[in-house]
This record gives structure tokens, C-alpha cells and sequence, in this order.
């Protein structure tokens, strides 16, 4: 990791826009990030039948309360430590990372223009629609970008934070991560990557009324998800545990 603690220093605001551009990566590397990089414990969301599936799936469905309607899997155990156990053994069988601010919300979200992130289930790496926070600081997204490099040394990707928020005008980027080759470095930017996107009323409402998937909260078909998680669990068995 880079001694940058110069720009450590740098004051964010509240809600910063969040400015991604990279180079697409494959469908099956978009599987693993958007796993890796979710969090399986909670998901917000108002399709709590969807939600149950694939609780049911993750976590074993002889575990879980079916009468739940809970956004947070520690709430669907008998008690916290049988949650805890088991979302311990999902954490390592998936090398999920833990993130606060750059996870990709892709899965589900009751987000008002639907999932999202900065890695698409088609392999765009690419955001400028929405915000991060509350209150980010400069070396906690950096240490985060690092834990992303380290796991996925494929991306090549540069990321900005704004002074303001994407429905903010004349937002100016106040720092500059750049990913390659496993590695990150921090810059202070000398252009704006891409103008942060507000979502209009017309995008807002076209979000609502879409039908890419049977509701609009879902980001990702059941199937489509099992096989993801399936195809993260053996890579991860692969790469940390060869025969």
C-alpha cells in the first residue's frame, strides 16, 4: 500500500458522487466481483419473497424462519450465534470482502433507480448515477479500493469522488483512485472523468415501470444467482485450496 497520507487530508463531503470508468471484464469475472463484493447478510429491499429464496439458498433452508420478512439474515436464526457461524462459513467459502462504501448492489435494491454499481452482471465497470457515503474519508475508500485490486488484480479502472452530490451542478472530482495490475494509487485529479448523472423523472419513472426483470427492486434472476455463488465457490476452492 502506498504512502499517501498527504492526501488523506482531503475533506469529503456527506453523500459524494462516485465516478467509475474501466475496462469491461468478462461475464464470469462479473460474477465473482458482484458476489465478492455484495453483502449476503442484508439486502434492502421491499421483495421479501425474493429475499427469503435466497436466504433459503444461501444459508440452508432447514436453518431459516420462513415467517420472516426480515431485510437481514442475522434475524432469520434461532439465535446470533448459529447466524454468526454460518454467515462465517459463507464469508470464507465465498471470499467475500467487507466494504462500506464501493460495494456493488446488484442482487437487489429498494434504491429509487433499482440495483446498481460499478460492475454490471454483463462486465461493465462503469458508475456516475449515485452516491457513497455517509461520511467517507479518503483513506477508508482507498484501503477499500486496495482490498478490491488484491482480490481482482484484473481491473483497470480509475474511480473519483466529487465534492458533491450527482444532483449537485459544477461538481468538481476531489480525488483520484486508479486500479492495474492488483495495485492502487491515489492521485489529486488533474480532469473530471465523466460528469456525475442525476436520474431524471423521466428515468425515475421509466426505472419503475421496466420489465427487464419481473420487479423492479430485483437485479438478477434466482438462477442466474445460484450459478454465480456456485461458480465463486469453486473458483474460491480452486485458488485457496488446490489438490
Amino acid at each position: 500500500m502506498e504512502d499517501r497520507t498527504d492526501l488523506f487530508e482531503i475533506e469529503l463531503p456527506k453523500w459524494p458522487a462516485l465516478i467509475v470508468v474501466g475496462e469491461d471484464v468478462t461475464v464470469d469475472q462479473a460474477k465473482e466481483i458482484n458476489i465478492r463484493t455484495s453483502s449476503l447478510d442484508y439486502f434492502f429491499t421491499n421483495e421479501h419473497e425474493y429475499v427469503m429464496k435466497l436466504y433459503k439458498y444461501l444459508y440452508n433452508k432447514e436453518y431459516i424462519k420462513t415467517t420472516s420478512r426480515s431485510s437481514y439474515a442475522s434475524d432469520l436464526f434461532d439465535g446470533y450465534s448459529e447466524y454468526k457461524r454460518a454467515y462465517e462459513k459463507l464469508h470464507e467459502e465465498l471470499g467475500l470482502i467487507d466494504l462500506e462504501y464501493l460495494g456493488n448492489h446488484n442482487i437487489v435494491s429498494s434504491w429509487v433507480g433499482g440495483p446498481h454499481g460499478w460492475c454490471s452482471w454483463s462486465g461493465r465497470i462503469f458508475s456516475d448515477n449515485y452516491n457513497i457515503g455517509k461520511w467517507p474519508n479518503v483513506e477508508t475508500v482507498y484501503k477499500e479500493w486496495v482490498a478490491i485490486a488484491e482480490a481482482f488484480p484484473y481491473l483497470k479502472l480509475k474511480s473519483q469522488l466529487l465534492n458533491g452530490e450527482t444532483s449537485e451542478e459544477d461538481t468538481v472530482p476531489l480525488i483520484e483512485y486508479e486500479l492495474r495490475n492488483g495495485q492502487v494509487k491515489a492521485r489529486k485529479p488533474s480532469n473530471l472523468l465523466k460528469k456525475a448523472h442525476s436520474l431524471t423523472d423521466e428515468e425515475v419513472i421509466a426505472s419503475v415501470m421496466q420489465h427487464t426483470y419481473r420487479r423492479r427492486e430485483i437485479g438478477c434472476e434466482y438462477n442466474d444467482f445460484v450459478a454465480a455463488v456456485e461458480y465463486v465457490r469453486k473458483l474460491m476452492k480452486i485458488n485457496f485450496n488446490p489438490s
